[in-house]
């Protein structure tokens, strides 16, 4: 594998702190401390609104705008020596949103994931998730400057080592947004012989990027796991005169039938009379639909199976929570190094 290190990052500033008075460029706790400036500083200046936090001990002027090469030079402050960009840091840093990362509210509050080669140690510092990982010259590129694995690679790792319903997600963002399906579908065989390459298969079969959050990601896979026929995303509901008036999450047009995911803050108390309305119209031209909330969606009981196989007038496959998000697996890759 070419050796790779932050030190020789092409297109990536860094905050030097030779002007302190400035903080347009990614910055480190060590970096302010070498220009004089004590952490409390930084963080007086962070609670203040002056500075925004990147990621784990890596600040920014807080009226910068995020974009790519700011995201680069950001992960550029702590990757480790010989490491490469992995995993979901590599999904965030060829675009997808910080919402698909899972882990928390903002992207610093998850570890920055990065793979060193066979036969050296994994990164352990705080703020920085290391694996070790074989990686040919095809499996990395740059963003910015910043070695990371490519779009692909990035996928199936994720289809690999993450929970079913974390990656289905993943998987439709990375499509959305950076890989061509194709793309995924082709390179299906150089997953022979990796680890858990059968659960990364079924899940590049199942990939959709129509999703527009994680949780119709899981609500289309819980549904998929169900045994029913594959959905649609995006179904459109049209009027007498054959114009979309309403789309649905899921469905099957053929059916008209739909079902779609209820988060709250978008279809909030405020709007109940509007959502009456908006069904009663879905309704009147002979479509069912099913709502399921984020409880209905994550239960451990099958009151989402049976709801849907009673729509469709079919008998559900019901499975385990575990069986499902394959939990237990998870938690024995999640303690594993080797990627």
């Amino acid at each position: 594998m070419q050796k790779w290190s932050a030190g020789s990052l092409v297109g990536v500033s860094t905050m030097t702190f030779e002007q302190p008075s400035t903080f347009e460029q990614p910055f480190r706790l060590a970096d302010a401390a070498r220009a004089g400036r004590h952490r409390g500083d930084v963080r007086r200046m962070q609670r203040q609104g002056l500075l925004r936090r990147m990621l784990h001990g890596v600040y920014v002027d807080a009226s910068v705008p995020e974009t790519p090469q700011l995201r680069a030079a950001a992960v550029s402050c702590v990757l480790p020596p010989g490491a490469v960009v992995c995993r979901a840091t590599a999904a965030w840093l060829h675009g997808v949103p910080i919402d698909r990362l899972g882990g928390g509210d903002e992207v610093a509050d998850v570890p920055v994931e990065v793979c060193s080669p066979i036969g050296t140690p994994a990164s352990r510092r705080r703020g920085v998730r290391g694996y070790t990982a074989h990686l040919t010259d095809d499996d990395v590129t740059t963003v910015y400057g910043v070695p990371v694995t490519t779009t692909v690679r990035t996928a199936y790792d994720l289809a690999r080592w993450c929970d079913r319903w974390d990656a289905l997600a993943l998987l439709d963002a990375l499509v959305l947004h950076s890989v061509p399906l194709t793309d995924l579908v082709d390179g299906l065989p150089s997953l022979d012989g990796l680890p858990w390459a059968e659960q990364a298969r079924e899940l590049v079969a199942a990939v959709d990027p129509g999703a527009q959050s994680p949780m119709e990601s899981f609500m289309r896979l819980r549904y998929l796991d169900a045994g029913f026929p594959r959905p649609q995303t995006q179904v459109a509901v049209r009027d007498d005169a054959g114009v979309p008036g309403f789309w649905l999450d899921c469905g099957l047009e053929e059916k008209k039938f739909g079902f779609v995911y209820d988060g709250g803050q978008i279809h909030g108390p405020e709007r109940e009379k509007v959502d009456r309305l908006r069904r009663a119209w879905i309704s009147e031209r002979g479509w069912r639909v099913e709502v399921f909330d984020r409880f209905a969606v994550l239960a451990h009981t099958p009151e989402f199976e049976r709801a849907i196989g009673d729509a469709l007038e079919l008998t559900p496959v019901v499975r385990s929570y575990d069986e499902r998000r394959r939990t237990r697996l998870h938690t024995k890759r999640r303690a594993a190094t080797t990627a």
